[in-house]
């Protein structure tokens, strides 16, 4: 038993005919699609590069704070001589960073605190997202 209908059977060019005509003419949808997106994928992408920049920027100020407080604790530098030593390892960023240096007897904690606006590639947002400091603290034990 076989179902026979009555539908007409169009050719490859009649139905690409008759689809065009029912969608309309598309030509420089893929352009203004891409206009639409473009900001977004800039933003999406200038946030994974300023991401980038501040997680580095974190890493060398842990970097810069471990080395002063091993300097100051096998007793190699001063206090003094230990905060240059952070500063000169960081120099190179031209931030303006604070440094403490606190010995209490047994341990010595060294703190490098910088804004998080300073280190901001560009401080296009409001302060409210870029507010805060980037905060790292080593202590380490005093060795005589």
């Amino acid at each position: 038993m076989s179902r026979h209908t009555n539908h007409k059977v169009r050719s490859a060019t009649s139905f690409q005919r008759w689809l065009r005509h029912r969608l309309g003419d598309s030509r420089g949808a893929v352009a203004i699609e891409f206009a639409i997106m473009l900001p977004m994928l800039i933003t999406i992408l200038f946030g994974i590069i300023q991401y980038g920049l501040i997680l580095n920027t974190r890493q060398l100020m842990t970097y810069a704070a471990r080395e002063a407080a091993r300097s100051y604790a096998i007793g190699e530098s001063t206090e003094a001589e230990a905060e240059a030593l952070a500063i000169s390892l960081l120099n190179n960023a031209n931030y303006n960073y604070d440094t403490t240096l606190t010995d209490d007897g047994t341990s010595v904690q060294f703190d490098i605190s910088l804004p998080m606006t300073e280190a901001a590639l560009v401080n296009a947002l409001e302060d409210s997202l870029m507010s805060g400091n980037i905060e790292v603290s080593v202590t380490m034990r005093l060795e005589e």
